[in-house]
């Protein structure tokens, strides 16, 4: 079997061609609206093309914090605990129930949404119905994804938070100590305390205090010592923390991009559940390593000009294109001729696979002109 010749960059000139038949030809407010929708469905649980802009406002000094309101707030928590813990759980319990509606919309619009684009038409009710069990499918894996995502970031956390409040009570710990031997009331600074041993001092009712004192500071001098090597393993391991978090991240954003590129169009034209549709892709992932590579790349330079053109309109029209991609669905509407090319782009390179694997292909592409019946 002949090894295909996959090549990304000319996937893009038969995608953005598509695109202009899809949305241009002929032009349809309406056909964008829908379309506009559909796209704003699949990036509920994705990350979008809208532009945060810095704030210009300077660095804002945090207010000190009232030692004495402090104390009435934690009274108040300790009084209040069950009261709080009851509300942290109904507000957990919706929060999940929110992430989870949200993935699942999100599920079924990226289908919908695929299928518009792939048939040239703009509809809601045929492909939602129509694609429900392979969304269903595809909702299900991404929040197993999501849980082992989460569990890794917990697990890689955990241990470095531990490290820290372990050297921060440590520190006051030490300060405590000072300040129970009274160093700072002597005026005797942790830096200004001499390193040798003790000048002689003559018998009086305060020598063995001075020698006693003298004798703790040496040891906190000691903890000192050990408290810089301490220090030394905790920048250690902040720096493997957040080397382990960038891989972390960007394997979730890698698999994030797999699952809605490659894996959404595998399962429409297989029918297949997600995890199958998945050890295909992944299959095609193996043996044409240097490809992904490449479609990432091309795929991150498009994002970086669509940013940076969103920006030069913004400043063109003096912030009223900002306003106006930061309304939803009326952002994805006004952008779909961006959003269905991102769309439409993996899909030509997915063709290039061969015919098993081309979502355009006349007998996966003539989807029913009717409406589906709900399945139960």
């Amino acid at each position: 079997m002949t090894r295909p010749d996959i090549r990304v960059l000319e996937a893009l000139p038969p995608a953005w061609a598509h695109v202009r038949r899809v949305l241009f030809q002929p032009f349809d407010i309406g056909r964008w609206l829908i379309l506009g929708f559909l796209s704003f469905l699949q990036s509920l649980g994705e990350g979008g093309f809208n532009v945060n802009l810095p704030s210009f406002s300077g660095p804002e000094r945090a207010e000190p914090v009232d030692r004495k309101v402090l104390q009435e707030v934690l009274r108040w928590v300790s009084e209040h605990w069950p009261l709080l813990m009851g509300i942290c759980g109904v507000l957990l319990v919706l929060g999940v129930g929110l992430v989870l509606l949200l993935m699942w919309l999100s599920a079924r619009g990226t289908f919908a949404y695929l299928d518009c684009i792939v048939t040239n038409r703009a509809e809601v009710r045929r492909p939602w119905r129509a694609h429900r069990a392979i969304a269903n499918s595809y909702f299900a894996f991404r929040v197993v994804v999501g849980l082992v995502t989460l569990a890794v970031l917990v697990a890689i956390t955990v241990p470095v938070v531990v490290l820290v409040a372990g050297r921060l009570r440590a520190r006051e710990g030490l300060r405590a100590g000072i300040r129970e031997y009274g160093m700072r009331d002597a005026g005797c600074e942790p830096w200004a305390v001499p390193q040798g041993p003790p000048r002689p001092i003559s018998p009086s009712p305060h020598g063995a205090g001075s020698l006693d004192r003298w004798a703790h500071w040496r040891s906190v001098r000691n903890e000192e010592g050990e408290g810089a090597s301490g220090d030394s393993s905790l920048l250690v391991a902040l720096i493997v923390w957040a080397v382990l978090l960038f891989l972390v991240v960007l394997a979730s954003v890698v698999l994030n991009v797999l699952l809605v590129d490659f894996v959404a169009p595998v399962q429409y034209l297989t029918k297949v559940g997600a995890f199958e549709a998945l050890k295909a892709v992944w299959g095609l992932v193996t043996s044409h390593v240097g490809v992904f590579l490449l479609y990432l790349i091309v795929r991150l330079a498009l994002a970086l000009a669509v940013g940076c053109g969103i920006f030069v309109l913004g400043c063109l029209t003096c912030c009223v294109f900002f306003c106006m991609t930061a309304i939803p669905v009326v952002s994805q509407t006004v952008l779909q001729p961006v959003y269905a090319l991102f769309r439409a782009f993996p899909l030509f390179v997915l063709r290039q696979f061969g015919p098993a694997w081309d979502v355009f292909a006349p007998t996966t592409s003539d989807a029913p002109s009717g409406p589906v019946p709900p399945t139960v």
